[in-house]
């Protein structure tokens, strides 16, 4: 019988994956802003070192929710 890995991570959400990809990329970048808008989430990241502004637009994930039959409306 094969043992699990006990230091083995579960797998992450699409949620947890956005979150580690948004973390700010220096140690001088901060989060200025996030707004909502139809479609998704817009963040705007500020690099004080550099003065850099970083716009990053993420569209919410469709699951679930849409129906196999193509004709389905």
């Amino acid at each position: 019988m094969a043992q699990a890995n006990a230091s083995a991570l579960p797998p992450m959400t699409p949620q947890q994956r956005l979150a580690i990809l948004l973390q700010p990329q220096s140690p001088s970048e901060v989060l200025l802003s996030q707004s909502p808008h139809q479609k998704g989430i817009n963040w705007v990241f500020h690099d004080q070192a550099t003065g850099q502004i970083q716009y990053v637009n993420v569209t919410y994930m469709i699951t679930g929710q849409q129906s196999a039959n193509p004709s389905a409306t």
